[in-house]
């Protein structure tokens, strides 16, 4: 849809983001939901080994645990963004 919206050449597209949630939901109900409705997340799952509910999980902990951390671990952040791409990726 995407596609053939630019092929209008609008100065700007914006779309409404969907939560990874919804994303891996129609990711696995694909006679549902057509294979373009989230953007594909392969390379964010193999660059961090995690897919959309692991990396959901993992930020929720991480961001749970943050307060007690006092400021950032040197490093630490890295890993907090790889969960955040992966569960952001599925929005595209």
């Amino acid at each position: 849809m995407l596609d053939r919206l630019a092929a209008f050449k609008p100065d700007i597209i914006t779309t409404e983001d969907l939560p990874g949630e919804e994303c891996d939901l129609a990711a696995r109900n694909p006679a549902r939901y057509d294979p373009d409705y989230c953007a594909p997340t392969d390379a964010a799952k193999a660059a961090t080994g995690l897919d959309i509910p692991a990396a959901l999980a993992e930020v929720n902990k991480t961001l749970r645990a943050w307060p007690a951390l006092g400021s950032v671990i040197p490093g630490g952040e890295r890993p907090l963004l790889g969960m955040c791409t992966v569960a952001a990726a599925a929005r595209g």
